[in-house]
């Protein structure tokens, strides 16, 4: 038996940068990041909006609340 003083060597992928289904596929991929944080963004821009009309009606909503229980008691004079 006669031994080998070479070594195994691996077989070595090279991946290419520059290939066109590389390309395609990183565009694609940024396009996917890009459509997702956009659509997070209107989702979260329409429950902002929501929230903060809720918060500036808030006062107009306890006026109105304050007015009906004085008119409840009868302690309300319309001008």
């Amino acid at each position: 038996m006669e031994r080998s003083t070479r070594k195994k060597v691996l077989v070595q992928r090279r991946f290419d940068y520059r290939d066109a289904n590389a390309v395609a596929n990183r565009r694609l991929f940024a396009f996917v990041i890009l459509a997702a944080v956009f659509f997070a963004g209107m989702i979260a821009g329409v429950k902002a909006d929501a929230y903060a009309e809720a918060m500036s009606m808030q006062p107009v909503n306890k006026a109105a609340a304050a007015v009906e229980y004085s008119k409840a008691r009868g302690e309300y004079y319309e001008p």
